[in-house]
């Protein structure tokens, strides 16, 4: 196994949810990905990524599972190789990279949804989110005994933010992970959605610098009391995407 891959094997305790299955086959694609001329290919992503979130070592470890799943997740679906411009999800099912089955797996996962969600209501383990990016109706599956949403308190109105997808009846969504933006930053996240919705090629990177936002703004506790609970993180990112055309 490489040095790259290594540093980026996720959360390998039990799991229940029902993207288990998920987690576990991106991980395969991750192997796939890394070896030989994709060993390098990874690295670069690495650098790419973590460019944006601060040093991989930087991270507080009760957040590194999800930061390394976050990763999996935009290596896979968002980055492009440099041998063939592709992402390496669309590169495994052009080139069938695996057995028919894995092929139409990961094509049936190409149009996920990466956005940010408003929180509607919850009603037994299924949890309404408002897609704010694109104004559709989602409904997140959610159990409550999942280490990935161990410290999810689900309300109306947060703003979360997730890689969602469907599951096969086509109506119901899961997501290996989410990330909660904090309630004081509701209307800096707001600010800039309004101005986002209709930049459409904007949206990877300014999610991506979102992601930045929360990763940072866990570690910097001190620093936000300090601001009276708003977080100069999020204000840079208002002033770097609001009003963008």
């Amino acid at each position: 196994m490489s040095e790259a891959l290594k540093l980026e094997k996720v959360n390998e305790s039990p799991r229940f949810s029902l993207g288990l299955e998920w987690t576990d086959f991106f991980q395969k694609l991750l192997e796939v990905f890394s070896r030989g001329l994709y060993e390098r290919e990874l690295l670069r992503a690495k650098g790419i990524f973590f460019e944006k979130l601060g040093r991989s070592h930087e991270i507080r470890q009760e957040y590194y599972d999800s930061v390394s799943q976050s990763f999996l997740e935009w290596y896979i679906f968002d980055y492009r190789l440099e041998v063939s411009a592709k992402t390496p999800a669309v590169a495994f099912v052009v080139n069938r990279m695996g057995t028919p089955e894995e092929v139409e797996k990961l094509e049936s996962a190409l149009f996920h949804h990466w956005s940010l969600f408003e929180v509607e209501k919850k009603i037994g383990n299924e949890i309404f989110l408002k897609d704010l990016l694109i104004g559709k109706a989602r409904k997140l599956i959610y159990e409550d005994n999942d280490p990935s949403f161990r410290l999810w308190k689900v309300e109306p109105g947060q703003i979360v933010q997730a890689r969602l997808f469907e599951l096969p009846d086509g109506d119901r969504h899961f997501a290996t992970h989410v990330w909660l933006h904090g309630d004081s930053e509701r209307e800096s996240v707001m600010k800039v959605v309004a101005d986002f919705r209709p930049a459409w090629g904007l949206h990877r990177e300014m999610l991506r610098h979102a992601l930045e936002c929360l990763v940072r703004s866990l570690g910097l506790r001190e620093q936000m009391v300090a601001v009276s609970n708003r977080n100069w993180i999020y204000q840079d990112f208002v002033k770097r995407h609001a009003q963008k055309k």
